[in-house]
């Protein structure tokens, strides 16, 4: 009688703990799955900006671009420190 009662607690503690174990588990597991989907999420934003900058970067070079043509024809820049006087272009380099 006194053996079945011992495995009866035994069994219940082992099942309350196993349900405990389990739960941290499952929390665990969402909280790095939640943390992975915060890094993804940041990494994909990087990476729209980046593309951003260079397509700004881009059109301010064509502008340029179009600025010296107007300003300077016949490429006939004016040099100082690096930067035409009269466009703006930065000398190469």
């Amino acid at each position: 009688m006194i053996l079945i009662v011992f495995l009866s607690v035994l069994l219940i503690g082992t099942t309350v703990g196993g349900v405990f174990f389990y739960r941290l588990y499952k929390q665990e597991k969402v909280k790095r799955l939640f943390e992975t989907s915060r890094c993804n999420a940041r990494d994909k934003l990087i990476d729209q900006q980046d593309s951003f900058i260079w397509e700004l970067i881009n059109k301010i070079e064509q502008q340029q671009d179009r600025l010296s043509a107007l300003l300077c024809p016949m490429n006939d820049h004016v040099w100082k420190d690096g930067r035409c006087v009269k466009c703006g272009r930065v000398q190469d380099g």
